[in-house]
């Protein structure tokens, strides 16, 4: 899952858990997530950067110029 790219589907607080929604092996997939960088909010863009052993997923908001690459 490092490197692909979702959505934000229950925001993440700072410090705190949310959910992503992305697209695994053909799978739409909702998963726990943290951003141990800012908080998200519903909607964003977002990369994964770690699994966690809990299946957490860590991950950051994509940039401008990724979200135009990605679409």
């Amino acid at each position: 899952a490092v490197g692909l790219t979702g959505e934000v589907y229950v925001a993440i607080p700072q410090g705190g858990k949310g959910k992503v929604t992305l697209v695994v092996q053909d799978r739409f997939l909702e998963l726990d997530a943290v951003c141990p960088q800012q908080a998200l909010r519903d909607g964003e863009r977002i990369r994964v950067t770690e699994v966690l052993e809990n299946n957490t997923l860590v991950v950051a908001p994509l940039s401008r110029s990724e979200e135009r690459r990605v679409g």
